[in-house]
């Protein structure tokens, strides 16, 4: 029979609850805004991450480059000649 883990106790799972609420309580000013503002700064992280993550997997080798180029390389269109 698998031994399951126990559940934590309740106390563990409140004081988590208010650590959580601390950190929201003190980056309430980075989630205020218009929606454009939220979007804006949303999209800024995302294009950051971008920016850094891609060329390190390209450098470290964490794909295939030659699979990557012919994905990105155009094909003729399929015909049926039949």
């Amino acid at each position: 029979m698998a031994r399951v883990a126990p559940c934590p106790p309740a106390d563990l799972s409140r004081r988590d609850g208010r650590r959580l609420i601390g950190v929201r309580n003190a980056l309430n000013g980075w989630f205020v805004g218009s929606v454009w503002h939220r979007l804006a700064g949303g999209i800024a992280i995302v294009g950051a991450g971008l920016i850094v993550y891609f060329p390190l997997v390209w450098v470290l080798g964490g794909t295939d480059k030659e699979e990557l180029r012919s994905l990105l390389r155009r094909r003729r269109p399929y015909t049926d000649a039949g």
